[in-house]
């Protein structure tokens, strides 16, 4: 593993730059506000309204730390709650951790992660597979980007296996010496380094439920979910698996990995899949990670006309991977052909359910409240990854066109045959039949602006 890691291994080092007493003002102002309480009893808010009489003496310990690497113990507390993900709030696997970190804690961590970030992206350390937790990057973009590469392989009259790869709790396992000799490899080496490892060795939590709180407990793997630093740690960490093979196409999204080969014939493509598996779960010993089987899918990609029985099985660890005709990748439904049918129909389950409720209540709800639940229900359900599935069928459109019209229609209290034209215009509302050119041009324009690594692709959308 650390030979592959040799491969990559970059001369220069990074050099933490002190900060200012401005730089540490606007790095506290820019935190999230929460209400949520860190283990010292504080909120992010009150803090931001004294700030100005803390400056002086937080950017001196900021300054200490940046140049002894050294992070402060007090700052490395964190206070653990559950959080509700989905599912059946009966079952325990359905909850998650998240951490809450002391406030300046917080800032500190942006401190470093500034200086990290200006460092990667200058020597781009991370593989451009990797989309997650980086500015100018979304799951629209890892989305768009499979979507392509897809539909450029059909092009070739090729064929694409999918290999949909679940990580069990892959930031709760990470190695902290390994992680330590990864950054070293990639430059973050020095009092940059030690500072890091200062942050994981004395990393402490402390669960907090029901108004009661545990023992204090080190954190000896892994890095705090909802931490500063832990994504741009974990990306990192996760970077070299693409060294596993150069002959597919990696998308990678924080802790969610697509692999994709493709060839003309199945069967064939299911061989190297098996091959490559076998890799993979080298690489996923080596690095002290675990794969979820039953989690991982494989899903087979084609033309319309390209339809191939399946003779073969894919394997990992021993056991089969099932292949299956759709799946919700990010939050939209991939189907083998990309006909984007089963996310319409899921998307228009949806919204239906909006429309049906503001229509039922039209009347008792003021004009501005129904126009709020269509721009926080219905319009940023539509909006979501609209790039990737919006170039699908008419019909389908058309479909959500209609319960578009349904919900402005009950926004001004009309009949269900009156023409809704002068209503979009009234409300300065988009069809749902034009958004797809307008969002393309307008995301077009930000990352020229922004000088978006994604802006080649987005380009050749257009063109």
């Amino acid at each position: 593993l650390l030979n592959e890691l040799r491969d990559n291994e970059i001369d220069s080092t990074i050099f933490l730059d002190p900060t200012s007493e401005n730089e540490v003002k606007e790095l506290v102002l820019n935190l999230k506000n929460s209400t949520a309480l860190d283990i010292d009893g504080i909120q992010v808010q009150p803090i931001k309204h004294v700030i100005i009489f803390l400056l002086p003496y937080t950017t001196h310990i900021f300054n200490l730390c940046l140049g002894r690497a050294a992070f402060p113990t007090k700052m490395q507390v964190a206070r653990v709650t559950v959080l509700f993900k989905k599912g059946d709030r009966n079952n325990m696997s359905n909850y998650g951790p998240v951490s809450i970190l002391p406030v300046l804690s917080k800032a500190l961590e942006k401190l470093i992660l500034k200086r990290l970030t200006n460092f990667e992206r200058k020597f781009q350390l991370l593989h451009d597979s990797q989309y997650g937790f980086r500015k100018g990057f979304s799951t629209e973009y890892a989305l768009m980007a499979q979507k392509e590469y897809i539909y450029q392989q059909f092009e070739q009259g090729n064929v694409v296996l999918g290999l949909f790869v679940d990580f069990t709790k892959a930031f709760d396992h990470i190695n902290h010496k390994l992680l330590i000799e990864k950054l070293e490899r990639y430059g973050i080496r020095g009092t940059a380094g030690s500072l890091i490892q200062s942050y994981l060795q004395h990393l402490n939590q402390i669960v907090s439920l029901g108004g009661c709180n545990s023992d204090s407990l080190s954190i000896v793997a892994g890095v705090p979910q909802g931490s500063i630093l832990g994504p741009f740690l974990f990306n990192i960490y996760i970077n070299d698996i693409v060294n596993i093979s150069s002959n597919v196409k990696f998308i990678i999204y924080a802790d969610d990995t697509n692999i994709f080969l493709t060839g003309k014939s199945v069967n064939e493509l299911i061989t190297h899949a098996n091959l490559l598996l076998i890799r993979l779960e080298k690489w996923t010993r080596e690095n002290g990670l675990k794969i979820n089987v039953a989690k991982t899918k494989a899903m087979v990609f084609h033309a319309k006309n390209k339809a191939e029985i399946v003779k073969q099985t894919i394997f990992l660890n021993s056991t089969p991977v099932e292949i299956v005709p759709s799946l919700k990748i990010l939050g939209v439904i991939f189907q083998e052909t990309l006909s984007w049918d089963h996310h319409i129909h899921f998307l228009a389950t949806k919204v239906s359910q909006v429309v049906g409720l503001v229509y039922r209540n039209k009347h008792l709800l003021p004009r501005n409240i129904l126009l709020l639940i269509y721009n926080t229900l219905f319009l940023s359900r539509i909006n979501y990854c609209h790039l990737v599935w919006a170039l699908t069928s008419k019909e389908n459109i058309n479909k959500l066109h209609m319960l578009q019209k349904r919900f402005v229609r009950a926004v001004e209290n009309v009949p269900r045959t009156y023409h809704t034209r002068s209503l979009f215009e009234k409300y300065n509302l988009m069809p749902v039949i034009k958004m797809y050119d307008f969002l393309l041009s307008k995301k077009y324009k930000q990352d020229i602006k922004n000088s978006n690594p994604f802006l080649k692709q987005l380009a050749d959308l257009i063109l």
